[in-house]
């Protein structure tokens, strides 16, 4: 999908121009989905959606750029939804003063109280 959806919505217009007919086709993947939404609100009306015929090879997407394609997800739902946090947001810091001080606890073995023989 296009940055502008201006241009892709006159892209499209130029498929059947004076009178003639004509199909465009856009192959979108999951990231490209949200941008189809906002098009549909361009033109006020939906797009209609096509399954890839039979006998199409499918492969599968390899890990980085899947990575990179949930990464894209995220963006677009947080800019929807601000408060969306998404698999890929920033952990907390531990306050390292606070650990430290447990880990120093854990490790001491408690004392333990000797008879003394009499």
């Amino acid at each position: 999908m296009p940055a502008s959806y201006e241009d892709y919505v006159h892209r499209i217009g130029r498929t059947a121009r004076a009178g003639n007919k004509g199909d465009a086709i856009s192959l979108i993947d999951p990231a490209d989905e949200w941008h189809l939404k906002k098009i549909e609100e361009l033109i006020r009306m939906p797009l209609p959606m096509q399954s890839l015929p039979e006998g199409v090879e499918i492969i599968d997407t390899e890990f980085n750029e899947k990575q990179e394609l949930l990464r894209e997800i995220d963006r677009q739902r947080k800019i929807d939804d601000p408060t969306f946090k998404g698999a890929f947001h920033a952990k907390k810091r531990r306050d390292n003063s606070k650990r430290n001080f447990e880990d120093k606890f854990k490790r001491t073995k408690p004392r333990q109280k000797i008879k003394k023989k009499k």
